[in-house]
């Protein structure tokens, strides 16, 4: 799911869930990693998590407390496994 801020610019590209917090990286290359609080989510659409504040809402993934409990780890996209193709 792709990070938006509220005036729709990207932020960044979910990598993780935890209990409190939702982990993204920005950039390809170096990127970087932040997290940012559940409580920061004004909406979920078409694939998109877009935040009440822009990036002052995110805290670098280092800086993050520890207590957010084992993380959820997504996969791109691409990597996910393709149904069956349905044979006529």
């Amino acid at each position: 799911m792709i990070v938006r801020a509220s005036d729709d610019s990207r932020l960044g590209v979910v990598t993780a869930c935890g209990n409190a917090r939702l982990y993204l990286r920005k950039g390809l290359v170096y990127p970087q990693k932040y997290a940012a609080l559940y409580a920061e989510i004004a909406d979920l659409t078409k694939g998109n998590v877009i935040l009440r504040r822009g990036a002052e809402s995110l805290i670098e993934a280092a800086n993050a407390p520890p207590d957010d409990g084992p993380l959820t780890h997504t996969k791109p996209i691409f990597s996910l496994p393709q149904p069956p193709s349905a044979k006529p």
